[in-house]
């Protein structure tokens, strides 16, 4: 049997020892291997079982019949070996080289991960403070709408500590602190209306006659068919929800006629309608008599909410006589007198919401062409003027409500009392508690606010 010193690794036979282990071992490995280890590595194969020492005798035998080829193997492996140590000493090198410029580098990154560190952690405390301005607003009861930061994370940090706030004190107060609260608040604001009152009077009673003016252009969306209606000789009854803006439909329509407005409001006997004459024989008049007699547009406002027998009584004035009897006499109608009255209803009696309405009679009803008045977005978005986070919250509000069924009258005269009021300087606090959620309890108006914030995540994602 052949032993150890019938072979040995030489630079001769080096390649033939590698391909042998390359067989057991990583080739990668094999190939840096030095004669002493490929030595080793053969020898422990042998004592594994993996090659018998004639086996190896034989492999690295090979060199003497294939001598020029072996040498030509062994060659293009010392040239790998040769190239691969170059590289890793220019690699080394390299690094060596760049050592500085990347001490630099790292330097250089360093200090600008600093300064962003220090940027953001600003950030997070300007984020923080306006957060916390946000809440004692709220405690103080002043006004969120008055601030008007050019940031948009600062505002939203603003906000959303002021909604938390007003959750907080919503759930965590009772009902005896909360009112000392807002008496507090109250006080504080009536205190500051006071001491600015001589010098915004004036000022205020300016801003009101513009708004009035410019209500009068505000077109209606249904004036157009309210005026085709009227111009063919119908009367019209203006039928909608509270706030709906039928009243101002009415005075665009005597605008448009250029007719003299008259206005008359629910009536508990025909009287109220008519007028009556008194113990000395004195006649006293209404504005319906000065509507017919002098022509004009009578309104026949809350005419749901009238006794029945002035709605019998009412039916005189809309039928096709040429005039009508007052308690003083017979009057002829003027040739411009034209008749409209507003509902909440159709005339069918009180509902869930309009509890004080009378079932009307049937023919009195049927003198009139039923319009139905709903808000109209146009006019609201007028009124607002540049209030344009009042009417938004509207909106929110009417569409909470509506989602949740419940009833709450969420009307454009809302819109129009919480501009009046933001102009004479009240705080959004006493707004959503006078205003926008008066008459609700507590829990219905956590819910309303809870689906207010879900109504506007949703629009900020364009849902």
């Amino acid at each position: 049997m052949a032993t150890r010193q019938d072979w040995q690794v030489t630079s001769a036979n080096r390649s033939a020892a590698k391909r042998l282990l390359n067989a057991w071992h990583d080739s990668r490995q094999v190939r840096v291997m030095p004669l002493s280890e490929l030595n080793e590595r053969l020898q422990r194969a042998t004592s594994d079982g993996l090659i018998t020492h004639e086996g190896i005798v034989r492999a690295l035998g090979q060199k003497t019949t294939r001598k020029n080829d072996y040498e030509q193997d062994d060659k293009r492996e010392d040239n790998r070996d040769n190239k691969h140590d170059n590289d890793e000493r220019d690699e080394h090198d390299d690094r060596q080289n760049d050592g500085g410029n990347d001490d630099e580098s790292r330097e250089d990154e360093q200090q600008k991960n600093e300064q962003e560190k220090s940027q953001q952690e600003k950030r997070d405390e300007e984020l923080a403070a306006s957060k916390q301005q946000g809440k004692q607003e709220y405690e103080d009861g002043g006004a969120m709408d008055d601030q008007h930061s050019n940031d948009e994370e600062k505002q939203q940090a603003y906000e959303d500590g002021y909604n938390e706030a007003e959750d907080e004190d919503l759930n965590g107060k009772q009902d005896e602190e909360q009112d000392g609260n807002n008496d507090d608040d109250e006080n504080d604001d009536e205190q500051e209306q006071d001491e600015n009152k001589d010098e915004n009077d004036e000022e205020n009673e300016d801003e009101d006659k513009q708004d009035d003016d410019d209500d009068d252009d505000i077109e209606h969306e249904m004036l157009a068919v309210v005026m085709k209606y009227v111009k063919a000789g119908l009367n019209v009854a203006l039928v909608g929800p509270a706030g709906s803006g039928k009243s101002y439909l009415s005075r665009m329509v005597a605008a448009r006629l250029s007719l003299v407005y008259h206005s008359h409001g629910a009536a508990m006997s025909k009287y109220d309608l008519i007028g009556y004459n008194d113990a000395n024989g004195t006649y006293h008049g209404t504005p319906a008599y000065d509507a017919i007699k002098e022509g004009g547009l009578l309104c026949f406002d809350e005419f749901d909410a009238s006794a029945p027998e002035a709605g019998v009584a009412f039916n005189g004035m809309t039928d096709d006589q040429p005039f009508y009897t007052f308690p003083c006499g017979q009057v002829d109608k003027h040739e411009s007198f034209v008749a409209i009255c507003c509902m909440n209803t159709y005339g069918n009696g009180a509902s869930a919401d309009y509890v004080g309405r009378f079932k009307q009679d049937a023919a009195s009803m049927s003198r009139f062409v039923k319009v139905y008045i709903d808000y109209d977005v146009r006019v609201e978005r007028r009124i607002a003027g540049e209030h344009v986070d009042i009417l938004q919250r509207v909106w929110d509000l009417r569409e909470a409500c509506t989602s949740l069924g419940i009833r709450h009258i969420v009307s454009t005269r809302m819109i129009d009392q919480a501009r009046k009021a933001r102009v004479a300087k009240v705080t959004r606090k006493c707004l959503d508690r006078d205003v926008l959620f008066a008459g609700l309890d507590d829990g219905a108006i956590k819910q309303v606010k809870a689906q207010m914030k879900q109504i506007a995540t949703n629009r900020k994602r364009g849902a």
